[in-house]
């Protein structure tokens, strides 16, 4: 068995080779003497390139001259000529006029293509045979064609011949020798690449072959070009490789046609000029050229245009995902995106991580808009980030998302509390400690059920780091909360249920941020001790007997909710400042405080001072007339203090001053003591004086927003009518006030000036 395998082997290799013998022809060129120099032509056309046809190559493996490997070699091919006839001083005719000027030719002989192109001499390439095998096992790429000089007259003055080729065999004889032949073909060049520096050796051969222009100047020598740009599309961080053997002592740079210039090509230790361009993001270019420079010390440049091959850059990435969404099972971790608005949009990367920094590995590439992860563990957390990725293999910035996957069973509670508690459900059904120096983190997706009369002590620190999206929730009936013994607690994201006491601190720190407490109309949401410092933050606190108790301490709350209990806020002792919160619709009362209390831009229900339903020694120098954060600061007091009891004294004060200056007809400054009178006192009779004064400074639009609030508080106050009335009947609108005195009068029906005037006004109209 051995030996068949060996000899079929060897036959198979026999046979390879005699193919690779019969790939081309052999080697031939052909010289004509010139007649003179002066017959050489100086200015050239470069008619199209043709290939023979499949019969007459005399190769195994002929080009179709019509197929797309058959145009690319005749671009190249004829591309190549003209940049080396450039560089040996002939004026050559661009290759794009000569093919627009060679449309209108009648008929193709040398006399009459040189009128039309307007040249000298006529170049024909012609393509004897041409190969471009890339086969797993054998790569095949030669090119034998011949370039031939004539005048207008139609004498040739030159032929040549040359050849070039490149020949790969790659015979497997073992398993690993086939998995070493599949490697190395998926390493190799691109195949048009492998082509094109065939016939870039080839065209440096035929340009030996034809003499210098003796009426145009030697350009610098060229022997090669090599580079990368059949890649495809350059994307963000990619490398665009330049690289070229010429003479020495030149300086070389390169064109990516008009997007980036003169990148330079410095000259390298093996004997090459290298240059390259990093593509950064924000580049973009569309099939743009690649254009050589070569230049002499003496400023003679030969500029070389690469053949048959653009460069395309697109360094702008792709949208990310957006409303990207996790949800854990048992199955695994399920992630959704929605798909973002990209044109060139190729897919997804999906990758993972333990960190949120470092290394990511790739979980899958997808073009779905979902996927499930099943390499999960329980207790653990994972940091996914999804990134979208275009056609040329730009990836969008993704920020990691974290997911934590719970414990699916309930897990019960120990006596001592620390390190981490992650997402799922546990049972608290006595009391437990986090002792001094220790630390209780609680994640996000937290629920702890909690039995009645157990809570958790805190001697030590204890974080509870919940979200909108993923609340921590400690709940349980009649359980007794978190009983602060000198430690520290900093929660944010959490739901309080059913807690006689939600938050009880005898002393230590609290810092409650974004925190729902719920009770069952029983207890404190949070009480605080004499040394503690505390700040509430946006709390919502409803369902107590007292929302919040201070017995003493320091500390601020600010933009708290505190309604639906029998008493919002009670205070003992202690400072604390209350600024931007909502404390209203308590029951018994919004405030009580037993010592001086100073509140600024709370709304308390109201923005009357008289129906503030609070009790004690508090001083408003402020306050919203709704809710905050919508509400309008309406200031009482600036600079001196002010209690609930001076409010009477400060409203007289302020309405005989108005009246005073009104009968001075100093309607302005009697204009500002009646505003001022309303802010601490809603009174008929300001109400009167400011529409008064309203008419007679001809504030018009005023005057109806006054008497129609003013009618509204005080509906059976006929001189609001009365005044209402004439108003509307100077203004020409008598129906509007015959209306008017029809509803005074059904809220008055006795009084009788009332009916007296809407007779009045009734007998004008007929």
């Amino acid at each position: 068995m051995l030996r068949y395998r060996a000899t079929r082997h060897i036959l198979l290799l026999l046979i390879i080779i005699s193919l690779f013998s019969c790939a081309t022809g052999g080697h031939e060129t052909k010289k004509v003497r010139y007649v003179e120099k002066r017959e050489i032509p100086a200015r050239v056309a470069i008619l199209p390139a043709k290939i023979l046809p499949k019969k007459e190559q005399g190769t195994n493996w002929p080009i179709d001259p019509e197929s797309q490997k058959g145009r690319f070699i005749k671009k190249i091919t004829r591309q190549m000529i003209y940049n080396h006839l450039l560089g040996k001083g002939y004026t050559v005719l661009s290759l794009n006029k000569t093919d627009k000027r060679l449309a209108h030719a009648k008929k193709d002989d040398p006399k009459t293509l040189c009128n039309v192109l307007n040249v000298d001499g006529l170049i024909y390439p012609v393509i004897h045979s041409a190969s471009m095998v890339s086969a797993l096992a054998f790569n095949i790429f030669s090119i034998k064609a011949e370039v031939r000089m004539v005048n207008k007259e139609g004498k040739e003055l030159g032929s040549w011949i040359e050849q070039s080729s490149k020949r790969k065999l790659m015979l497997p004889v073992s398993p690993m020798g086939a998995a070493t032949t599949v490697i190395s073909a998926m390493v190799e060049p691109p195949a048009k690449r492998q082509m094109r520096l065939v016939v870039y050796d080839w065209g440096w051969k035929i340009a030996q072959l034809i003499p210098d222009n003796p009426s145009g100047n030697a350009l610098p020598r060229m022997v090669s070009v090599d580079s990368n740009i059949d890649k495809g599309i350059f994307s963000i961080g990619e490398k665009i490789r330049v690289s070229v053997q010429a003479e020495k002592q030149l300086s070389c740079s390169f064109d990516i046609g008009d997007f980036k210039k003169s990148i330079p090509m410095p000259y390298t230790k093996d004997g090459t000029y290298k240059g390259m361009y990093v593509v950064k993001e924000g580049d973009y270019a569309s099939m743009q050229p690649l254009i050589i420079h070569l230049v002499r010390p003496n400023g003679t440049e030969r500029i070389w245009i690469e053949p048959e091959g653009t460069i395309t850059i697109d360094g702008i990435a792709p949208p990310a995902p957006q409303h990207i969404s996790t949800e854990v099972s048992k199955e695994g971790v399920s992630i959704g995106w929605s798909l973002p608005e990209a044109k060139d949009l190729k897919g997804f990367v999906v990758e993972k991580a333990d960190t949120p920094v470092g290394r990511f590995t790739v979980v899958a590439k997808t073009e779905k808009l979902s996927l499930l992860d099943p390499d999960i563990s329980e207790g653990k957390t994972y940091y996914y980030r999804i990134a979208s990725v275009d056609k040329a293999g730009n990836r969008s910035v993704s920020s990691p998302v974290p997911v934590t996957v719970p414990f699916f069973e309930k897990m019960m509670l120990p006596e001592q509390l620390k390190g981490n508690l992650i997402a799922g459900t546990y049972i608290l059904k006595k009391d437990a400690v986090v002792s001094e120096g220790e630390l209780l983190k609680i994640g996000p997706g937290v629920k702890i059920d909690a039995s009645e009369g157990a809570g958790i002590i805190v001697k030590g620190t204890v974080r509870i780091n919940g979200s909108l999206e993923e609340p921590t929730i400690l709940k349980g009936r009649g359980w007794k909360g978190i009983l602060l013994d000198s430690g520290k607690l900093i929660a944010s994201g959490v739901i309080f249920e059913g807690c006689t006491s939600c938050i009880h601190a005898k002393e230590g720190y609290v810092k409650l941020y974004r925190t729902t407490l719920r009770g069952e109309g029983k207890g404190d949401a949070v009480s605080i001790g004499t040394d503690t410092v505390c700040e509430l933050n946006k709390l919502s606190i409803s369902g107590f007997e007292r929302g919040a108790f201070i017995m003493g301490g320091k500390g601020r709350i600010q933009g708290c909710e505190i309604k639906g209990n029998k008493i919002g806020i009670e205070i003992e002792a202690g400072s604390f400042a209350l600024i931007n919160n909502n404390i209203f619709k308590n029951r018994h009362k919004d405030i009580i405080s037993h010592q001086r209390l100073v509140l600024f831009s709370n709304y308390l229900g109201t923005s009357s001072l008289s129906k503030l339903n609070i009790e004690g020694d508090i001083i408003i120098k402020s306050l919203l007339d709704a809710p905050y954060p919508h509400g309008r600061k309406i200031v009482f007091l600036r600079e001196k203090e002010i209690r609930p009891e001076e409010i009477e004294e400060r409203f007289k004060y302020y309405k005989v001053m108005g009246k005073k200056a009104f009968a001075k007809r100093r309607y302005g400054d009697a204009y500002q003591y009646f505003k001022k009178a309303l802010d601490l006192k809603r009174d008929r009779d300001v109400y009167l004086y400011l529409a008064y004064i309203q008419m007679a400074i001809g504030e018009t639009e005023k005057i109806e927003q006054t008497l129609k609030k003013a009618i509204n508080l005080f509906p059976y106050d006929i001189r609001l009518y009365q005044v209402y009335v004439r108003y509307l009947v100077e203004k020409g609108e008598t129906p509007k006030a015959i209306s008017l005195l029809d509803k005074a009068i059904r809220m008055n029906p006795d009084n009788k000036s009332l009916i007296y005037l809407r007779e009045c006004l009734r007998g004008g109209q007929r």
